[in-house]
């Protein structure tokens, strides 16, 4: 009998069985007669969708730290390194680093990097002044090529020549790249080594074994000299030749120093493993006879068995030796050309390791930096290095050939360090000896230091010898690498400062002992430098600066409610003291509404009942020389001053009229007295008063309660209105918003721009643009530009206006402090960044809310602890803060430091603490004397305290010993709460916390943990569960509740509901429920769900359970209770390829746009009068977001309806540098940066053109028509999902956003044509060659045509970190047609490119006029004076017009799309932590 396989749905699995066919053909004619419908569907046509990646943290992971002057001989430059990027810093006179520029676009990763051009070298006088090498360094002031050039191998097989051009602020690279030659395989590929000749006269490639490469190059003056005539495409390559090395791994390679007169003469060293032995050769040449005369010297010398694992060699410079070290000793190396070479051991005093225990093995010498010296002005030859060990501990090094070398201890860093460190030097092209050694060493899995030996040449401080030649902490490094866990988190609950309005990122970070858990922050470092505690300043409302010049003192005088407070600030120790009233001439029984030293002269100060005029005098501090009272019934309402300008502004209340007043400050005889003053009446009350200065003419500022801002420019003659503006808070809801506070921002006189930054009542900031004022300044009304409405919060916004500089101001708004300022060299757009307080001896710090603030400028001839342009004073509570404020804006990680190394993280809502699992290393000593000690190494799980170290817990626990409180391990220990040891070897590889309710109603709380440990030669796991319990000293225990034992660890938990959790043990997916009568669990199913691998990640949306496997991406099953017996998971969906994975993610989008077209298509084609079934609104999507191990990221669709292949649609997927470990969602964006535009924005104005009003579905630039922090995820048209997080290994954040089809179509047009234009730059061949390759063409920048085969899935990514080049040119409002947007479209295009962006643009912006209309039965709109609105060109029906037709469609039009675009790009691709 025949038989066929069919395929059967058996408890939720298709299953294949064989049956007959007659059977079959009977059953079918049966499901005919019933006419049943089939219980599957064909598979539905997926949504389009795409992704926005962008890089918004890159990994603080360094691999070199180089000094090399790669801008200009005056610059002091050093560069950071990373696996394939690097940061080019500028070390400062002060010993800080600025951040300059950053290059990510090497395209491969870089394996070796090497400085190429003449050193820096002291100059043979005795003024102790290092200065350039005449010979050395060109004197030209111009330079095409700069002293100093980085040399890079790539993995793509590229030798890359690297340096920098810096023009008006802006600083860009320029590189040269010279093919290498590929190797037979991986460990034959030129690059891993690299070496370059001290006189920069030949360089040299290795590869891991059996090659080397050869270069003859320039020296720096010819290479100079070609690039200064014109012949910029030149590399300083001259000739090459290849070698081999028979059966040697190449261990290391570096060129040795000949004698100092001795000019054409170049050594090569290569060390090499052979036969089982560590050898080196020695190769040399005559640089003016070229490689042909390349020789052997000395040949396959052995070393000594000691040092047969080298870790690195240092050259000399004024002979060929060098030191080697190895893992246990240093030895000095001469006579190399002899063929002989004589050795000699290096003494070393062996320090103990601070942590023997986190380690099996001694630590080892990882890298060293070689010191300016001026020893040559004497006839000395020696030199000097500083050398490093992986655990901080460093040595400072002097050699001299005639009496050998000398050892000693420099110090110990407070971090482990790599080959990242390196010795600074500090000034530019002339600058004293007499400063300090600066080392600087990036952490390796620790944050980093800068620290300096020594004392500046200006330090007024006297300490002794043994103080000044120690280590002194500089500034941190930051490094939060490696990242285990990630969480988002709000942290409800915890007591803090402030209350957390959005959510934060939590990482664990670094390892034992310099392990923490991180909370990443972006934005501007405050340091805090000192602090003072006054008890009776709570409340303060405003700071102003007095200076007295008989006591040549700076006061700050403190507004508090009702009464003023007065305070002394010594710069010098920083330390803060009270001024009492009876030593002063200041009011400080009254309320200070404003206080100024005008002219720097006169202070002044403005009660509600006075204004004091005060001088210095010798008696008291400020006498007050001149009053003018205000009698009770025509009190003071608010002052203004200004610092330049010998006028007091004051707007006074008689009866019910409001008057402002003028008054000025006049010298008569030699005495100061007050002109007569002008008054101006006012409709209403002023809610803000201002003394503003434009184009050095003074202005008064006034906002009244009936939302108006007037400006008035103040005469002799009286006040004349120069600007009068109404301000409606919402444009649909229409009520008026008061404007409480403003500051005046400058981009500085030759731009003439000026920015009016209003802090409104409703919690918003208000940015008025205003043009050039020269014809202001004569009585002409002030032109608005624009008007720019950010969110900042809930309440109302205080700003502060900054008067030591023009161009930034300060916001606070509630627990939010921020600065506004211009983002750069030539921009005129305003950038609003956070400002974090933080604490050098605190790295938990937590900021607290900031009532006042104030920017102020301390003496640049006093050197403190604190040095820097840029100093805050600031009143937190009872507290005076004084902060160094940073230049840069840069990631400002909040440290909570462990002492083992984390590695899952959990925040739990009911305890209000951090659970961290946690890796402990120690070293056991033994009885024995003189024996070593054993390592042991467990895991832990303990709470950990988020707050400031002011908790009420810590408290506790500085009470039992005061004296322990001060060492830092003690403040670590303090923040543990509670510790639970786990069994030997084994880890925790899932954390979740669990409530339940019992019957009585009484709530019982369990930290579940699942672990894995190994017994025998099997893997075992246990499911705890663990409750804690509060002891009397404010410590927690844990209580074993329940422990279960399993044959395989546990690797996932996720809670289905109150009382039934989903387990992976192994492969074996558990469903287990709770009893609270029986108080036990009993499994819910019949037998555990078997997976293809082993289950890493449960994430449950009853009654849906989905399940990252770690070999077959992801599973997706569905809960069927069916009763006691009859409950089972059914499959959903599978991947429909095989992934090893790492995490998911699961999204629920919001419905599309083209859903919502089909399903009001479906509801207009049905005839019936009345529908048969109630109308519903199209139905969401469920994406997946699936990262694996290959660093790819992949969004599958959740089948809405049970199809026949369970495999699910792979919408898109991203291939990224790095794997992507954790996923999370959280509402981090702060609403400034969900930029909101209103009034006369680009939108609007487009709008006004068109006669198109957007779709409610639609938002503008992340503001929809209902309230702005309504919907945290979008981020403008067109973007469903804004708020992903992607975290990597090495630190690596990035931010992930879900498109739809139009909004993916647009920006992959816009990377597409980046990518084209730049392979155009970089294309080789002839002049009319290129010409017609810079034609970019349709097909290569159709995002539509990539749609095939493998490519599609990948062809949805789209790369923001391509797009942030757009966005690099700053603000675009103003003059749109220069921009770099602007030409990317309109240059060196096809004209059918043009209209694909008219297309795209219109798809995500505007809609359609005539398809859209007809489709929805409307007339196309019409304008108020009766015309229609601008057609745009359609790709399915093109236009035919003219040429000059289109030229004046973009020069109209396209000025409009590009404003938008660029405000769009920016809401979009700001990063988000």
């Amino acid at each position: 009998m025949s038989s066929v396989q069919i395929t059967v749905l058996v408890n939720g699995e298709w299953t294949t069985r064989s049956r007959d066919i007659h059977a079959v053909l009977a059953a079918n004619r049966e499901a005919e007669v019933e006419e049943k419908a089939p219980e599957t569907k064909l598979p539905e046509r997926p949504p389009v969708l795409g992704l926005l990646s962008r890089t918004a943290l890159r990994s603080p992971m360094i691999d070199w730290i180089i000094p090399a002057r790669v801008r200009h001989r005056d610059k002091n430059d050093v560069v950071f390194i990373g696996e394939d990027f690097l940061h080019m810093k500028e070390i400062g006179i002060d010993g800080h680093l600025r951040h300059v520029a950053t290059k990510y676009d090497f395209g491969s990763r870089i394996r070796a990097i090497r400085v190429f051009g003449e050193p820096r070298k002291p100059a043979p006088d005795s003024s102790q002044i290092k200065i350039e090498d005449s010979e050395s360094m060109d004197t030209e002031i111009l330079e095409a090529i700069p002293p100093q050039v980085l040399v890079l191998t790539l993995e793509s097989n590229a030798l890359m020549f690297l340096y920098a051009n810096e023009h008006r602020g802006s600083v860009s690279f320029c590189h040269r790249t010279v093919p290498l030659p590929p190797g037979t395989s991986f460990l034959e590929q030129p690059g891993k080594h690299l070496a370059v000749d001290p006189r920069s006269r030949a360089i040299a490639v290795a590869a891991c074994e059996g090659v080397f490469l050869l270069y003859s190059t320039k020296i720096m003056s010819k290479w100079r000299e070609d690039a200064a005539n014109g012949i910029f495409d030149s590399t300083p390559i001259t000739d090459e030749r290849a070698y081999r090395l028979d059966h040697g791994i190449i261990l290391k390679m570096e060129f040795l120093s000949p004698a100092p007169n001795d000019d054409d003469h170049v050594i090569l060293l290569i060390i090499f493993s052979m036969g089982g032995r560590t050898r080196m050769s020695c190769y040399d040449w005559d640089a003016s006879k070229g490689l042909d005369s390349v020789a052997i010297r000395m040949e396959r010398q052995p070393l000594h068995k000691e040092e047969e694992t080298p870790l690195f060699v240092v050259p000399l410079q004024q002979s060929p030796g060098f030191l080697l070290v190895a893992e246990h000793r240093i030895s000095l190396y001469q006579d190399i050309l002899s063929g002989a070479p004589k050795r000699e051991l290096v003494p070393i005093h062996d320090e103990i390791p601070r942590y023997p225990g986190s380690s099996r093995r001694k630590p080892l010498w990882t890298h060293w930096a070689r010191m300016a010296r001026n020893w040559d002005a004497s006839g000395r030859l020696d030199e000097n290095f500083y050398i490093v060990r992986e655990d901080g501990v460093v040595i400072y090094v002097q050699v001299n050939p005639a009496t050998h070398a000398t050892t000693t201890s420099a110090g110990q860093f407070q971090c482990t360090v790599d080959s990242a460190f390196a010795g600074l030097d500090v000034g530019k092209s002339s600058f004293a000896l007499k400063n300090p050694d600066v080392l600087v060493a990036a952490g390796d899995m620790s944050y980093g230091e800068l620290i300096k030996i020594g004392s500046w040449a200006d330090e007024s401080r006297k300490r002794s010898r043994a103080e000044t030649m120690a280590f002194e902490y500089v500034e941190s490094i930051p490094n939060w690498a490696p990242i285990n866990d990630a969480i988002v988190s709000r942290l409800p609950g915890v007591q803090s400062g402030f209350e957390r309005s959005r959510e934060t990122l939590f990482i664990t970070g670094g390892r034992a002992p310099y392990g923490s858990i991180s909370e990443l922050r972006w934005g501007f470092n405050a340091l805090v430098g000192a602090s003072s505690d006054l008890p009776d300043i709570t409340g303060v409302t405003g700071i102003w600066t007095l200076y007295d010049s008989t006591y040549d003192m700076t006061f700050f005088l403190l507004s508090i409610p009702l009464r003023s407070r007065l305070v002394h600030l010594d710069i010098n120790t920083f330390e803060v003291a009270a001024i009492s009233s009876e030593d002063c001439g200041l009011d400080l029984e009254n309320e200070t509404l404003a206080a100024c030293s005008l002219m720097s002269r006169y202070p002044v100060q403005v009660t509600h009942n006075a204004i004091r005029l005060l001088i210095s005098n010798t008696n008291t501090i400020l006498t007050c020389e001149k009053l003018v009272e205000f009698p009770p019934e025509r009190p003071v309402l608010a002052a203004a001053l200004h610092s330049q300008y010998p006028l007091i502004v004051t707007a006074t209340r008689q009866d019910s009229h409001i008057y402002l007043e003028l008054r000025r400050l006049v010298e008569v005889e030699g005495d100061i007295v007050f002109a007569p003053e002008i008054t101006h009446p006012l409709k209403n009350d002023p809610t803000c008063l201002a003394l503003i200065e434009i184009d050095h003419v003074p202005y008064v500022f006034v906002a009244t309660s009936g939302a108006e801002l007037l400006i008035f420019r103040a005469s002799p003659e009286g006040f004349a209105l120069v600007m009068e503006e109404r301000v409606w808070g919402h444009p649909l809801r229409g009520f008026p918003v008061v404007c409480e506070s403003v500051a005046l921002i400058s981009a500085g006189s030759a731009h003439g721009e000026y920015e009016l930054v209003c802090g409104m009542r409703n919690g918003t900031i208000l940015i008025l643009s205003l043009s050039s004022l020269n014809e202001a300044a004569f009585g002409s009304k002030f032109q608005i530009d624009s008007r720019v409405l950010k969110t900042m919060g809930r309440t109302s916004p205080r700003v502060v206006q900054n008067d030591s500089e023009t161009s930034s101001a300060l916001v606070l708004c509630g627990s939010d402090i921020c600065r506004i300022y211009y983002g750069g060299p030539g921009r005129s757009d305003l950038e609003l960044e956070r400002v974090w307080f933080t604490d050098r001896m605190k790295p938990g710090y937590q900021q607290s809310a900031i009532s006042a603030i104030i920017q102020i400028s301390l003496d640049e001839h006093a050197r403190s602890e604190l040095t820097g342009p840029r100093h805050l004073l600031a009143i937190s509570g009872s507290k005076i803060l004084i902060a160094e404020l940073d230049k840069e804006v840069r990631a400002v990680p909040r440290r909570l430091r462990v002492a083992y190394t984390p590695y899952r993280l959990m925040y739990s809502n009911r305890l209000r603490m951090m659970v961290v699992a946690l890796t402990k290393t120690r070293e056991t000593k033994q009885k024995v004397q003189n024996k070593v000690g054993s390592r042991s190494v467990r895991s832990l799980i303990q709470l950990i305290g988020v707050d400031d170290e002011s908790s009420e817990m810590e408290s506790k626990a500085e009470e039992h010993s005061e004296e322990e409180d001060k060492s830092e391990d003690n403040m670590e220990t303090r923040r543990i709460a509670g510790e639970y040891a786990l069994r030997r070897n084994e880890r925790v590889y899932a954390l979740f916390d669990w409530t339940y309710v019992d019957q009585q109603g009484k709530k019982y709380g369990f930290v579940v943990a699942g672990t894995g440990y190994r017994e025998a030669d099997r893997q075992m796991g246990r499911l705890l569960f663990l409750r804690t319990r509060l002891e009397d000293h404010g410590k927690y225990t844990f209580i074993e509740a329940k422990v279960k034992e399993l044959d395989a660890p546990v690797y996932a938990i996720a809670l289905y509901d109150e009382l039934r959790i989903v387990f992976t043990s192994g492969s074996s997916l558990h469903f287990e429920m709770f009893s609270p009568a029986d108080r036990r669990w009993c499994s819910v199913l019949r037998e555990p769900k078997v997976l293809p691998s082993a289950g890493i990640l449960i994430t449950v949306k009853a009654p849906l359970v989905y399940v990252s496997t770690a070999q077959d991406s992801i599973l997706s099953y569905s809960f069927i209770d069916g009763g006691p017996g009859n409950r089972y998971l059914e499959t959903v969906f599978s991947d429909s390829r095989q992934r090893d994975s790492l995490h998911h993610l699961i999204i629920t989008l919001p419905p599309l746009d083209s859903d919502k077209e089909k399903h009001n298509t479906e509801k207009s084609s049905s005839s019936a009068p009345y529908p048969a079934k109630p109308a519903t609104v199209p139905e969401s999507h469920t994406l997946a977001l699936v990262s694996d191990k290959s660093c790819s990221l992949a969004g599958l669709i959740q089948p809405s309806q049970r199809t026949f292949k369970s495999a699910a649609p792979t919408v898109f997927e991203a291939t990224l540098p790095r794997s992507v470990t954790r996923i999370r969602r959280g509402h981090i964006r702060p609403p400034w940066k969900r930029t909101r535009l209103s009034l006369s924005d680009p939108m609007a104005e487009w709008n006004n053109r068109t006669g198109y009003n957007p779709p409610s579905n639609r938002l503008i630039n992340g503001q929809a028509a209902t309230d702005h922090d309504s919907d945290p995820i979008a981020s403008g048209p067109g973007v469903l999902v804004n708020d992903i997080i992607g975290t990597a290994a090495d630190g690596t954040i990035f931010n992930f956003s879900i498109l739809d089809a139009p909004a993916w179509r647009l920006l992959k047009l816009l990377e597409n044509l980046l990518t084209a234009k730049h392979a155009t730059k970089t294309s080789s061949g002839n002049h009319k060659q290129k010409l017609q390759k810079s034609l970019v063409k349709l097909r290569d920048v159709d995002p539509n045509q990539a749609h095939g085969g493998h490519r599609k899935a990948t062809s949805y990514h789209v790369n923001g970190d391509v797009l942030s080049e757009l966005l690099e040119q700053g603000c675009v409002l103003e003059n749109p047609s220069s921009s770099i947007l602007f030409s990317l479209v309109t240059e060196d295009c096809e004209r059918e490119v043009m209209e694909l962006f008219y297309e795209c643009f219109g798809a995500v912006f505007v809609r359609p006029t005539s398809a859209s209309a007809a489709a929805d039965g409307n007339d196309p709109p019409v304008l108020a004076n009766g015309e229609k609105p601008l057609a745009l060109p359609s790709r399915k029906e093109p236009p035919t017009p003219t040429r000059e037709g289109l030229e004046e469609l973009n020069v109209e039009n396209l000025s409009f799309a590009v404003r938008l675009i660029f405000l769009w790009l920016k809401g979009i691709l700001d990063p988000v932590i």
